[in-house]
């Protein structure tokens, strides 16, 4: 939620890596851990036309592959619609 309005350029330092573009987004896979621990899973970020992110959406794969995994979305166009999977999130469910 911390990069909500930021720029590629905030995106990738904060990801500390380059990422895939998608057309007007960027798109990061992750294997931490090897599904060990929480942490692997797929984020994407959209940009509006002024190169802010106005989307974030993605999925979290449990650890182990045991358990149900998280999914979050967030819109700003859509707000306050977004929703998160995520056990410590206030957000409603997805």
């Amino acid at each position: 939620m911390g990069l909500r309005g930021a720029t590629k350029d905030q995106v990738r330092q904060a990801m500390n890596v380059k990422g895939r573009g998608t057309g007007n987004g960027l798109h990061f896979l992750s294997n931490y851990s090897k599904g060990q621990r929480l942490g692997s899973g797929d984020i994407n970020f959209t940009f509006d036309d002024e190169g802010h992110v106005s989307i974030i959406f993605g999925s979290l794969d449990p650890p182990g592959g045991n358990g149900g995994f998280s999914d979050f979305i967030w819109n700003k166009e859509l707000l306050p619609a977004g929703c998160s999977d995520r056990p410590d999130s206030t957000m409603k469910r997805c």
